[in-house]
């Protein structure tokens, strides 16, 4: 018969046992007292809360692995225990394997818990039971947070109708240990107060019913090592409070300070109420409308005040937008205090770069839920943010985690039930959790989610996940965003640029992030003067090639050899081939994009072939973004409306960049007598070296790259060329001029900032006559 544990049992009372307790010798095992027996051969260590639950989880996965059939042999004794004198932390762990018996023993139960998780983990994994050894696991970061916005049961007068359970589960398998949830007014319902009895006559509805669901939930998440953080949307007092306690309007002081004192005393009884919350806070909506001052002064004299009447040791958690409002304003002492910092990183899979200076235990790095996108969990990428936020100080990591229970209508069809933010923020979690959990703990969450494709996601994302730093490298930096060709704002809301177009033109002329990777400019320039780039360099055809061998390795591994119009979106497999088709439709874009740079510059140096190289790349690089375009557009009709960009949107820019290659013409003097090209046959450009100095010199045919027309040393100067081809501006009269020209001419006369230069091209052959004057005064 099953015993429950003892709800809320103190951990003083923990049964302690010696490491040796389950050696062969032991004729008792672990059916003796201070055990639970979950299963044949799985016991955990009584009174411990989650710990049956651990056992479950165990004695279900050793079910799965051998397909319901009974054992053919019998199988280690199993137990989970919680054992301080082994010297591991709180949520530390060990698993211990000898020849008849399995030992999880955790610093505390947290830790018992999620050796028990782990041990589970391993046997759906199918290892034998001998190779399911773990000398150590410990956190990375003592904080884990997932923070929802949805209904939770009793917070809510219509709880969203999910199974919440299966909820934690999934938050404690990533390894979560804090849930912040926002609510809106929920004292009425949850609180009652001896000094203002009548505060919420009438508002209370079904206090009791939300009372024990609320209760529900705590106790369950307790028993998955998830303590629960409230931030409150609405702080204000109900209409009954003001009919029954409110005073004149002309004395708000006192109006204020009453407001403050029934503000205390609801998160006082809140926290006496439920002493399993982990703590409260304000949201943004809760300051909106107050100065700073009156900011402040409702985060002492009420929430801070609050947490000190209740005599617990509750948290004080503020969000990054009420921070925001406070302008890091002080917070009282005596309060434990966790502020967010919402980090403003671009998830490319270049890894989690925090910004400023070290961070304080104190402060929780937050990543915002638009930061999500686009990217696939990769373990390398997770655990490079992790250690990150480790090495920053950071005392946490949060995410915006939520599944979309409810069904509802996208495109046609239900939306995934496990939508990718979701399996993102899980993966962060369990990144945030050492070592050696964190491959196999991907593994489940991606077969939890995409069930028999997640072998082949995992693969197709895998096969991308070098792309994004390759291209960060070679062009925009450690911020450059996987859809934009551009460097990202600093803050959030600021993720991709509103224009992030860049031209193949600008992109033969741009600069290396690494000055190892040598720049389309360099790498034609050597090429013209027969000498090498070295060969400590990347040429930008290497690059191209590697991303075009990345894009391909992922279609194949999709399944989608050749490319067509994604399908629709049913579930969470398919939001993630179509999401990740999309990708790598961007990788061979920019591979082509590059690709046709270097034949751009090719042509414009008058090696022979490259014409019709640079056209066709450019070709499929519009194809390519076409392709991604109806794949955004499909993620853009369901559940990520809002976050993946509208691609569709720069369709002309793109088009016409196919037309702007089309104009180039072949110039090998003007190439020739460009810095670039001295540059590069002494040897290599120098890390100061200005690109824009060549644009007039290298004539490409088109106005972006010509030198902006030179300031005029007098009032109404004029420079005239007849039959000149170039971008001035065109004159069709002008006095003692016979033939068609082009003509640059300005009001305000200053020095011209670079030397002039006029570079002509004749059309036809025979005599052309060209001329400059300035004209001064009356046109003497």
């Amino acid at each position: 018969m099953r015993r429950k544990p003892a709800p809320g049992a103190p951990s003083a009372a923990l049964p302690l046992l010696a490491a040796g307790l389950l050696g062969a010798s032991w004729a008792g095992g672990c059916r003796q007292a201070g055990y639970t027996r979950v299963d044949e051969g799985v016991y955990v260590a009584r009174a411990v809360p989650g710990l049956e639950r651990a056992g479950e989880q165990i004695s279900t996965a050793r079910r799965e692995a051998r397909g319901g059939a009974a054992p053919a042999a019998p199988l280690p004794e199993l137990s989970v225990v919680v054992d301080p004198s082994t010297g591991l932390g709180p949520e530390s762990f060990r698993i211990r394997v000898e020849e008849k018996s399995i030992r999880v023993e955790g610093g505390g139960p947290a830790g018992a818990f999620y050796g028990g998780l782990e041990v589970a983990r391993r046997i759906r994994e199918g290892r034998a039971p001998s190779t399911l050894a773990l000398e150590r696991a410990e956190p990375l970061l003592p904080l884990r947070l997932a923070r929802v916005g949805a209904g939770l049961p009793g917070l809510s007068a219509e709880p969203r109708a999910a199974d919440w359970k299966e909820v934690l589960d999934r938050l404690a398998a990533a390894r979560f240990n804090v849930l912040v949830a926002r609510c809106g007014q929920v004292f009425p319902a949850l609180v009652r107060l001896a000094r203002f009895p009548k505060a919420f006559e009438g508002a209370d509805g079904d206090a009791e019913g939300r009372r024990a669901a609320f209760r529900e939930l705590l106790a369950a998440a307790e028993e998955r090592n998830l303590r629960l953080v409230l931030v409150l949307e609405d702080s204000r007092p109900p209409a009954a409070f003001q009919k029954h306690y409110g005073v004149s309007a002309a004395d708000a002081a006192t109006m204020a300070s009453l407001e403050h004192a029934y503000l205390r005393e609801c998160i006082a009884e809140l926290l006496r109420a439920f002493p399993r919350l982990r703590g409260v806070g304000p949201a943004r909506g809760a300051l909106e409308g107050l100065r700073r001052p009156e900011a402040e002064e409702l985060l002492g004299a009420g929430f801070a005040e609050g947490l000190k009447t209740s005599g617990g040791k509750a948290t004080l958690y503020i969000e990054a937008e009420a921070d925001a409002v406070l302008s890091g304003a002080s917070f009282p002492a005596g309060v434990e205090v966790l502020r967010e910092v919402s980090l403003p990183l671009v998830v490319s899979q270049t890894g989690g770069e925090e910004r400023g200076a070290r961070a304080a235990p104190g402060l929780v790095a937050r990543f915002p839920r638009e930061v999500l996108a686009p990217a696939w969990p990769e373990p390398s990428w997770c655990q490079q943010v992790s250690r990150s936020c480790r090495a920053a100080a950071f005392g946490g990591i949060a995410v915006n985690v939520f599944p979309r229970l409810s069904s509802g209508a996208a495109a046609g069809a239900p939306r995934p039930d496990f939508e990718r933010e979701s399996l993102f923020a899980a993966c962060l979690g369990l990144s945030s959790f050492e070592p050696g959990l964190e491959e196999g703990g991907w593994a489940l969450l991606w077969r939890d989610a995409a069930k028999d494709r997640a072998d082949a996601l995992r693969a197709a994302s895998a096969a991308l996940a070098g792309a994004w730093p390759e291209l960060a490298r070679f062009r925009g930096g450690p911020a450059w965003s996987p859809l934009t060709g551009r460097e990202t704002g600093s803050g959030e809301g600021e993720i991709r640029d509103a224009d992030p177009f860049l031209s193949v033109v600008e992109l033969a002329l741009s600069r290396c992030a690494d000055p190892r990777y040598a720049t389309v400019l360099e790498a034609v320039a050597y090429e013209r003067a027969g000498s090498p780039a070295g060969p400590e360099r990347v040429l930008p055809l290497a690059v191209a090639d590697g991303l075009l061998s990345r894009a391909g390795e992922c279609r194949a591994r999709l399944g989608t050899g050749s490319p067509g119009v994604p399908p629709p979106i049913a579930g969470f497999a398919d939001l993630a081939a179509v999401e990740i088709g999309a990708l790598s439709d961007l990788v061979e874009h920019h591979g082509r994009r590059i690709r046709a740079a270097v034949h751009l510059l090719r042509h414009a140096a008058g090696l022979g072939g490259a014409r019709e190289a640079a056209l066709g790349e450019a070709q499929r690089a519009v194809e390519c973004w076409r392709r991604a375009a109806s794949g955004a557009a499909l993620l853009r009709e369901g559940p990520l409306a809002g976050i993946f960009p509208d691609l569709g949107r720069l369709a002309a820019a793109v088009e016409a960049d196919l037309r702007l290659v089309a104009s180039v013409k072949t110039d090998p003097i003007g190439f020739q007598a460009a810095a670039t090209f001295s540059g590069a046959a002494a040897g290599r450009l120098p890390a100061d070296f200005d690109f824009r100095s060549l644009r007039g010199v290298l004539d490409l045919g088109a106005s972006v790259l010509d030198v902006p027309p030179a300031g005029l040393l007098e009032e109404s100067q004029h420079f005239e060329a007849e039959d000149f081809h170039g971008a001035w501006a065109r004159r069709a009269e002008v006095a003692g001029f016979s033939g068609e020209g082009y003509v640059s001419s300005g009001a305000s006369g200053k020095p011209a900032a670079l030397p002039m230069r006029l570079r002509l091209r004749a059309e036809k052959p025979g005599t052309v006559h060209v001329w400059v004057r300035a004209l001064a005064g009356g046109g003497s």
